[in-house]
């Protein structure tokens, strides 16, 4: 049985056929996209939180992939995890909010 886990530029993931080596290309990839739409000029709200809940979803997979094979998750990425989850509930009950980030 295989288990969605992440879903990012329209390629779903599947727990079964994904080595960590993937997910955290998945990973870096997300964390460039995320990066390159926050330092552009003329930024666009919705393709900023496109890029921020690409980058949530492939830290999630990748801390689910952790668990799954029951290895510690770093600590960076947990603070990170609980910042962008926060940002993200933040994100969700205002969405006509200026300067966010």
């Amino acid at each position: 049985m295989t288990v969605p886990i992440a879903q990012t530029s329209g390629a779903v993931r599947q727990l079964g056929d994904t080595s960590l080596a993937l997910l955290h290309a998945d990973l870096v990839a997300a964390r460039s996209a995320h990066q390159l739409e926050r330092s552009r000029a003329q930024r666009l709200p919705h393709d900023r939180d496109v890029a921020a809940a690409d980058l949530l979803a492939c830290l999630e997979a990748f801390k689910d992939a952790l668990e799954a094979r029951r290895l510690p998750i770093p600590r960076g990425m947990r603070d990170e995890l609980r910042l962008r989850r926060r940002l993200s509930e933040s994100g969700e009950r205002s969405p006509g909010r200026k300067g966010a980030y």
